[in-house]
């Protein structure tokens, strides 16, 4: 994402239309895996993805979805 863009909203409106879509086709969970220093980590936590695991500097990061 361009530097202009960023802090306007867009990448968490596609995270959490992704969150219902997959909830709408009937997945209970969605995991994602980012460096624990990325910044974009606080946005994961900020929409309810908690860390659950890791390798390295890797964080795995789960996101249960609401049924």
């Amino acid at each position: 994402m361009a530097a202009e863009q960023r802090g306007r909203g867009v990448g968490a409106q596609l995270l959490r239309t992704l969150a219902v879509e997959a909830g709408r086709l009937g997945f209970a969970r969605l995991s994602l895996s980012v460096e624990r220093t990325n910044p974009a980590r606080r946005l994961y936590e900020r929409l309810g993805y908690r860390e659950v695991g890791g390798v390295g500097g890797a964080a795995t990061l789960l996101l249960e979805l609401a049924r």
